[in-house]
């Protein structure tokens, strides 16, 4: 329980809430114990968010710090006020070492669209694939 509590302290600090701040990189060690030793690395976590285009967002990742396709999650959090009966959905188009794709879709009056330009922001947190 220890684990998750200082895991959610350090996601809501890497948290970028303006659409201008940079991508933030932050490691954690991660200890693996077996009967005979204990190997530490460093398990490299990003934040970022960005205003959402036309076409789909590119989050490109800094070189080498990934060596596997991180674990994802996003959220889109809008821009204006909307009525109750749109809602936005993000998806992970790809996913790789270099760099995660998301598209996001505008649901209104079941008919599902492309969300527009700026329409909302997309938040995500990339974390480094122990396995």
């Amino acid at each position: 329980m220890k684990h998750i509590i200082k895991f959610l302290i350090l996601v809501i600090l890497l948290h970028n809430s303006s659409s201008s701040a940079a991508m933030t990189v932050a490691s954690v060690t991660q200890n693996i114990i077996t009967s005979t030793s204990v190997t530490r690395t460093n398990m490299y976590i990003i934040s970022d968010t960005q205003n959402y285009t036309t076409g789909g967002l590119i989050f490109t990742y800094p070189t080498n710090i990934f060596i596997a396709s991180p674990i994802v999650q996003i959220s889109v959090q809008p821009n204006a006020a909307h009525p109750d009966t749109e809602t936005y959905t993000a998806e992970i188009i790809s996913n790789s070492m270099t760099a995660t794709t998301i598209m996001v879709y505008k649901v209104s009056g079941g008919i599902v669209t492309e969300a527009p330009n700026g329409s909302v922001m997309v938040n995500l947190l990339a974390l480094a694939n122990p396995a």
